[in-house]
């Protein structure tokens, strides 16, 4: 299975990203049907990859997942069975779904992890019969802030997410508006908490020890208020939906932490780990 995808969402933050990417897809397509829809080719998220489109399959969307990666797939699988809706997917293992066409494709923090992104929304925008999700690394938080201090005081190593040049509106803007017109945007996944401070599959409060000079112990503290390393969500258990076993107590939990989702651009800029962006395709 490819090392960049994770097998399990780890960790309350992975919780709160993995809630609020569900509630921005249910706002964004209250209003706007969609039959089908394609998640996935490929993946930035640092949980289970592939699931963004989850919620739009409880409302009906047939969704096409496509992954280059099998056994990613049957996770996949395993969690639209788990949820209910395993009649609503499609799974590819490939690098793209061919010639098709869907009403909606969305691709998540994945610009940053392609050859050419700029080729790569040509090609999304592509599938797309009238919407395309974009969601990239934002460049702008605090967290971003304390990460590029940290990386002062260490060796050199792979170039971050957030300084790609995919991530900066100025850069991806102009390449979305060539494919299309922009209905709306947002910062989403705003929790107090930094970002960049954790490897897939690993929770945020020891990484925030560890990694964060000087005031990552205090902040790790806080955080570990519940003991939310006890949420380690996959197949079998994935309660992000209402109804499902561990929805209220996910949202107990959450509840303790301040969060700036939807409450205006200056504090979605200060504290979004991503920015989203819906445009319309058609011609």
């Amino acid at each position: 299975m490819n090392e960049a995808y994770g097998t399990l969402d780890v960790g309350l933050g992975t919780a709160y990203e993995r809630l609020v990417i569900y509630r921005l897809l249910d706002r964004w397509f209250a209003d706007r049907p969609v039959s089908t829809a394609l998640d996935g080719v490929v993946d930035g998220m640092g949980g289970i990859p592939g699931v963004h489109l989850l919620g739009l399959a409880r409302r009906g969307t047939k969704v096409t997942v496509c992954l280059p990666d099998r056994k990613a797939l049957s996770i996949v699988r395993d969690i639209y069975r788990t949820v209910g809706v395993e009649d609503k997917l499609v799974p590819i293992e490939a690098a793209g779904p061919g010639a098709g066409k869907f009403d909606l494709v969305m691709t998540f923090n994945a610009l940053q992890e392609v050859d050419d992104w700029r080729a790569h929304v040509q090609k999304l925008a592509g599938w797309s019969g009238r919407w395309l999700v974009v969601s990239v690394t934002s460049p702008f938080s605090w967290g971003v802030q304390v990460r590029k201090l940290q990386r002062l005081i260490q060796p050199a190593g792979r170039p971050e997410r957030y300084a790609h040049p995919a991530v900066f509106p100025a850069n991806l803007v102009p390449e979305l508006q060539r494919v299309g017109r922009i209905v709306d945007e947002a910062y989403v996944d705003c929790p107090w908490w930094p970002d960049h401070v954790v490897s897939a599959g690993t929770s945020i409060f020891d990484a925030l020890s560890a990694r964060v000079p000087l005031i990552g112990a205090q902040i790790a503290s806080r955080a570990r208020r519940g003991d939310p390393d006890a949420f380690r969500f996959g197949p079998g258990r994935f309660p992000y939906f209402e109804g499902m076993p561990g929805y209220e107590e996910l949202l107990r939990l959450l509840a303790k932490h301040p969060a700036f989702d939807g409450r205006g651009s200056l504090l979605g800029r200060v504290f979004g780990h991503h920015h989203a962006w819906l445009i319309d395709v058609s011609k």
